[in-house]
This record gives C-alpha cells, sequence and structure tokens, in this order.
C-alpha cells in the first residue's frame, strides 16, 4: 500500500529521516490489524456478504444495507486506532482491506454514508471546521497536503504541467459512483480521519510528554518529536503535526517559531493553558544541546565497554602491545566521557536556573497584578476612615450590649411580681386543697361501685367507719369514708389489686395531710417571731 501522508513542506530541520522504513512498518501493521478480523478472514462465511455491493437503497434490503454500513465503520475505527492510521484516503484503505487479492466492492459508497450520517469519518477540512478555524494548520500543513497528493495523482508523482490541478477544489469532487477508475477520481484520495480516534491519540501524545519533560514545562524540539513518534508509532509528519494541531487548539501546546520555521513544541502543565515565552527558543536550544551530550556520553559508554572487552582479549593471548594500546585508547575515551557528562550537568544546571527564573518572573508578575488591584481597592477608603468605623463598631456592641443587660434584668424582676393579696392567695390554695379532696374521694367511691357490680355482696357483713386524715382547712373536721372492718371480710368484695391500691391512696392522703399541717404551724411560728 502506498502511504502518500508525508507533506513536502519543510517544518523544521532534521525530524523522520527515513520515510520509507516508517512506511515499510506501517503498512506491515495495517496488515497485522486487518488479518486479525475474524470476520473477514480467507474461508469466513460472511467476508463473501460483506464484500458484495450495497444496495443502491437503503428500501431494497434496510438490514443488509444497515449491517454493510455498521461493520465497516467499526473496521475502519479499529484499523484507525491500532495501526495508528491516522491520515487516510479512499484509496488507502480499499488497498488496506484486500484479501486474497479482492477488495469490498462498495467501500467507497459505504465511506460515503458513513460521512453523511454517522459522521464518524470526516475530512481534514470538516475536523477544521469543528475545530472552530483551526487557520494555521490548514493553511501550513493540509492545504499543502492536499495540494501535493492531488499533484501526483494527476501528474503521475511528478506534479508536471499538469500540477496546476491543484487548484481544483477538492469540496467539489465527484461522487464515487460517478468518478470513473479509482486511480483518476479526485474524490478516493480526499484526507479523511476517525475524529474521535485523532482526539483520544493527541490526548495519550500530551500527557506522554509531560511524564518525559526535563523541566516543568515540557518542550520538545520538532525534529525530536517526529523521530520519536515516526520510530515508536509509525507516525507521518502530517499525522504528527495533526495531534499537535489538536492540543494547540486545546491551548495545551504552541509552535516554537524561529524566522519561518517550526521549531519545537511547548506543552503546558496538565490543567493548565500553555503561556509562550520570549525564552522558549534558548530553552529548545539548550534541550537540544544536552540530548546531543547525552547521547554522547551513551556512545562513549559503549566504546568504553568493548575496549575493555578487547583488553582483555589481548591479555589472554599475551599481546601485551596490543593490550597496552587499547587501555590508552580506553583512558582517552574515559577522559572524554568524563568531560561531556560535566558539560551535560552544567547544561542541566542552566536548563533548572531558567526554569527557576521563569517562575520568579511568573510570581513577580502576578504580585504586579495583585498589588494593582489592592490598590485600586484601597482607593475606596483611607486609614482615619477604617478606625473611625472600628470605633463606631465598638460603641455599638457596648450599647447592644447594656441593652442586652437591661432586658435581662427587667425579666428577672417581673418573674418576681406577686400580682395577688395574701388573702387571696390563701383562699386559692384552699380552694385547691378541695378540690385535691372532692377529686380523692369521687375517685375512691368510683372503684367501689365498680367492684360492687361485680361481685355478689356479703350478708350481715360489718362494717364500720376508718377516719381520714384529710381534712378541710375550714372545718377541721374528717371525711367518712365506709370502709370493711377487717381484710377477712373484704375477700368477697374487693381483689387483691383494689386492696392494694385503697391502702396506697389513704396512706398518700394521710401523708399530704401531716405535710400541710407541718407546713401550717411553722408558718404560724414564723409569724408569732418578733420582726
Amino acid at each position: 500500500m502506498n502511504n502518500k501522508n508525508v507533506s513536502p513542506i519543510r517544518m523544521g530541520g532534521g525530524g523522520i529521516t527515513n520515510i520509507t522504513s516508517v512506511e515499510s512498518v506501517k503498512n506491515q501493521k495495517i496488515k497485522k490489524v486487518v488479518s486479525s478480523m475474524d470476520e473477514i478472514k480467507n474461508g469466513s462465511e460472511r467476508k463473501m456478504m460483506l464484500y458484495s455491493r450495497l444496495p443502491r437503497t437503503r428500501e431494497q434490503n434496510p438490514e443488509r444495507y444497515d449491517n454493510l454500513v455498521s461493520f465497516w465503520s467499526l473496521a475502519i475505527t479499529q484499523l484507525s486506532q491500532d495501526a495508528n492510521l491516522l491520515i487516510f484516503t479512499p484509496n488507502q484503505l480499499q488497498d488496506a482491506f484486500k484479501v486474497d487479492g479482492i477488495s469490498p466492492i462498495s467501500l467507497f459508497e459505504i465511506i460515503e454514508q458513513i460521512e453523511k450520517k454517522e459522521k464518524t469519518i470526516i475530512t481534514i477540512q470538516e475536523f477544521n471546521t469543528v475545530l472552530n478555524g483551526w487557520s494555521w494548520f490548514w493553511n501550513r500543513v493540509a492545504v499543502p497536503t492536499f495540494q501535493w497528493s492531488w499533484s501526483w495523482v494527476a501528474g503521475g508523482g511528478g506534479g508536471g504541467k499538469d500540477s496546476g490541478a491543484t487548484q481544483t477544489s477538492l469540496s467539489v469532487a465527484a461522487s464515487p459512483r460517478k468518478g470513473g477508475s479509482n486511480a483518476s477520481n479526485p474524490w478516493a484520495e480526499r484526507k479523511l480521519i476517525v475524529k474521535s480516534v485523532v482526539l483520544e491519540k493527541a490526548e495519550t501524545l500530551y500527557y506522554s510528554q509531560i511524564e518525559s519533560a526535563i523541566t516543568s514545562e515540557p518542550i520538545v524540539s520538532l525534529a525530536k518529536l517526529e523521530s520519536i513518534l515516526g520510530q515508536e508509532q509509525q507516525l507521518t509528519r502530517d499525522e504528527i503535526a495533526l495531534l499537535v494541531g489538536v492540543l494547540i487548539r486545546e491551548g495545551r501546546a504552541a509552535y516554537i517559531v524561529q524566522g519561518d520555521q517550526v521549531k519545537g513544541v511547548k506543552f503546558a502543565l496538565d490543567g493548565q493553558k500553555v503561556v509562550a515565552m520570549d525564552s522558549d527558543y534558548g530553552v529548545l536550544k539548550l534541550q537540544a544541546t544536552y540530548d546531543m551530550l547525552l547521547a554522547q556520553e551513551k556512545s562513549l559508554m559503549d566504546d568504553i565497554k568493548a575496549t575493555n572487552a578487547k583488553i582483555s582479549e589481548y591479555i589472554a593471548v599475551k599481546q601485551k602491545n596490543n593490550a597496552l594500546h587499547h587501555l590508552k585508547k580506553k583512558k582517552k575515551l574515559e577522559s572524554i566521557l568524563e568531560t561531556r557528562t560535566q558539560q551535560s550537568n552544567n547544561i542541566h544546571d542552566v536548563l533548572m536556573s531558567i526554569e527557576s527564573a521563569n517562575s520568579n518572573q511568573q510570581v513577580v508578575d502576578a504580585l504586579c497584578v495583585g498589588v494593582g488591584t489592592l490598590k485600586k481597592v484601597n482607593e475606596k477608603m483611607t486609614v482615619d476612615q477604617v478606625y473611625q468605623v472600628m470605633d463606631d463598631f465598638e460603641e455599638a456592641m457596648t450599647d447592644q450590649k447594656e441593652i442586652d443587660e437591661a432586658i435581662k434584668t427587667g425579666m428577672t424582676a417581673s418573674s418576681n411580681i406577686n400580682y395577688l393579696s395574701s388573702d387571696e392567695e390563701e383562699q386559692l390554695e384552699k380552694e385547691l386543697e378541695q378540690m385535691e379532696t372532692d377529686l380523692f374521694t369521687k375517685d375512691l367511691e368510683k372503684l367501689t361501685l365498680s367492684n360492687s357490680n361485680n361481685n355478689t355482696p356479703i350478708k350481715n357483713q360489718e362494717t364500720t367507719t376508718t377516719t381520714t386524715t384529710t381534712t378541710t382547712e375550714k372545718t377541721k373536721e374528717p371525711i367518712v369514708v365506709e370502709q370493711p372492718k377487717q381484710k377477712q371480710q373484704q375477700e368477697g368484695l374487693f381483689s387483691k389489686e383494689d386492696e392494694e391500691l385503697l391502702e396506697s391512696l389513704m396512706k398518700d392522703a394521710e401523708e399530704e395531710f401531716k405535710e400541710k399541717q407541718d407546713q401550717e404551724e411553722k408558718k404560724k411560728e414564723k409569724e408569732l417571731l418578733p420582726a
């Protein structure tokens, strides 16, 4: 499969140096992903149905129509996700899904339906609209890539005279059903993406750079970024630009531009917006030098290790001169390694100092803003006003405290006021005692009557009068209540529980009477005492 995703525009020095190698590895990965799809493997029962022609209209066979569109939508998404095929054309998909020399007959029509209805697959131009005017990427990367791809198709790979066709708008390209052969159909060379996969890969790229950063704000050269992503994930330059462009639009990354060339990318801290600084390019150059020194250190350590092995070999065969020569070489390599290590440490210290200075600058800028805001707020009041407010506050609190004390004292005094005369109070007490006596008598009569109705009275029962100790204050005469003479005679009239209750009531009445008599005697004694 020919991968035409590589744009000829220059986005800085270095980068992916072996495009053929990247394409080769990527093509192998694509074949591996496609071969892992059970439904389209050789000999699969569904393969013939999935590779067959799509009904011209859905009304002809709705179930088959929907099954085909749904399957290929999922298959293309899986291929984009697993093979890191972020930018592709319909022609590339047709080649990718070719199994045993057979390609899906209606894949172009199915892609067209997915674009119109499901919207899981869209063009880069539509994606630019979704991102609300992502003009930098579109003008610097996407449009030149489109023009290059068009000239490649129209001119047979050279661009030649017919390269003027690049001015043709691809947005009005012919439908796949009207475009003739695939090789000459501009519709089949449109750049497509799976939006969900692109957003997910951009997120992965962002966090991988955050975790591997030397400084707290990751800055990486474009050459290093393209080299790492090209070797590890087989991403082309356009695909890398696509992912970085998503992060730029979200405010989590920014290009570091020197002149008219993009030299690197700065990523924001997690959860923050990227802040571009004048020192970013200098930091980028220092990091490039630091990376170069680390690579040299690794190479020198490998050379020293190999030299040690040679020295051991020559000593084993008793070739003293050769062993001595390699020993001198080892000492020289160790000296160079020591120098490179010291240089890399110095550069690392400079990077840390720059980062600290940038942090200090941000703190000072924030303090300046804060001080300015504080001054504006303080313009609305003076120190004398503050003192006056505090004095008024203290005075108001003192007054409130005095008011609370006055209210509390008044409530206590009012609760002690006696609104009745001594004669009226004595009359009320006597009335209360009479009510208590009447209530006790009524309860006792009810209890006697209830037991009389439930039991047969004993003939010739002897009764006597028992004088209760409860009397009224006016008459001082005892209240007489008829009670059984002896407990042996009460067995036919009261139950044991009734007897206990009666005794309890009588006992309570006696105690209450005694208590009141004691109180009256004490009161009289108190009145007789001289004032």
